[in-house]
């Protein structure tokens, strides 16, 4: 089943976003002693005594008489001066040098993905629009395999989905209340490659996606408007975009801050899976429909998220993993739920941005 509107294929970057660790400084090293002073060597100060001079021979008659010079008589040697023992040289006390304590590395702030998804008029968001998730439902206007699942299907869990009976509660009609009308998104990406939400979940019977031309389209292509039943949680696009509408409460989903706002939760994501019947196994050997692995979920912030800008957008720098059963999320005004299977992202941060098409 193939779509005229704008494709944009999502690959999970796997960079580097956020931690960093910390950096631990190291202990100094202990200088060696320095060499004793052991002052100056000893040495003798003394030196040996005068030799002995014999005496001459005798002289002319005319020369006085010899006078007698005595003989062999050594000259005494005075005693050598001791010198005194030196005095060592203190040696100097060592100061230990402190060991310089670790500095703690900042953590780098998270880095937002740079790739937005457009989520609703028709966007198709992943490269596998028309190929996973069909149904063997049977259909009488020419638009076989949209629907919810029946059991047997490749995708689907034991019971399937929803065929105009309520499912966990929420009921199906002919027309939808606008009374609260909310939407959130669901992303699955599996091994790095996003894998498209088809359009037409919660529909029974779909018709055909109508030529823009058509009233229910808002003038979008890829847009899916009637069915014999549509379930109160639905898609319309292959965007991934999750309509909830209900007749109650009463509530004003346009402005945010209006009186009342539909900032309470009404629907889970688990009744979303059981209405269109896909199977899902969380946990580390998960599963969704036929794809299996690891599987790691993420969530912007489960709380109400209304705005009434023209751009309305939810940063990736938002998410954070959820560890619970991703059948317990509660889906507010602009919840975004990621399910990875395989390989997770780098950071939750590297999941593209949502620019939501329609403000409520």
């Amino acid at each position: 089943m193939g779509r005229g509107g704008r494709l944009i294929t999502v690959a999970c970057v796997v960079g580097v976003s956020v931690l960093a660790a910390c950096g631990g400084g190291g202990g100094g090293s202990t200088p060696a002693l320095p060499p004793t002073n052991n002052g100056p060597s000893a040495k003798p100060s003394g030196s040996p005594g005068p030799t002995a001079t014999p005496s001459g021979a005798p002289t002319a008659s005319t020369s006085p008489a010899p006078t007698a010079t005595p003989t062999g008589g050594a000259t005494a040697t005075p005693p050598a001066t001791a010198t005194p023992a030196p005095t060592p040289s203190p040696t100097p006390v060592q100061t230990p040098t402190p060991a310089p304590q670790p500095t703690a590395t900042p953590t780098s702030a998270p880095t937002p993905s740079t790739l937005s998804l457009h989520a609703g008029s028709g966007y198709i968001n992943g490269s596998t629009d028309g190929q996973y998730f069909l149904t063997s439902a049977q259909n009488t206007h020419n638009n076989a395999g949209e629907g919810n699942l029946l059991p047997g299907d490749p995708d689907a869990s034991p019971t399937g989905g929803g065929q105009g009976d309520p499912v966990d509660g929420v009921p199906s009609a002919a027309t939808m209340s606008e009374n609260y009308h909310v939407h959130a998104f669901l992303g699955l990406i599996v091994n790095g490659t996003e894998i498209t939400i088809p359009d037409a979940v919660g529909f029974v019977n779909p018709f055909g996606d109508f030529p823009t031309t058509d009233n229910c389209t808002g003038g979008y292509p890829n847009t899916e408007c009637w069915g014999s039943a549509i379930y109160e949680m639905h898609t319309h696009d292959p965007s991934g975009l999750i309509h909830m509408e209900a007749p109650s409460p009463v509530c004003n989903p346009d402005v945010a801050g209006s009186t009342p706002p539909c900032n309470m939760s009404i629907f889970t994501l688990g009744q979303f899976f059981d209405i269109w019947g896909v199977s899902v196994n969380p946990g580390f050997a998960g599963n969704f429909g036929r794809f299996q692995g690891p599987m790691t979920v993420y969530t912007s912030p489960l709380q109400y998220a209304g705005c009434a800008q023209a751009l309305c957008k939810t940063e990736s720098t938002s998410y954070t993993q959820y560890t619970g059963d991703p059948r317990a999320i509660q889906l507010y005004s602009h919840t975004a739920v990621w399910i990875v299977i395989g390989t997770p992202p780098s950071s939750p941060s590297s999941l593209p941005n949502i620019i939501w098409q329609i403000a409520q």
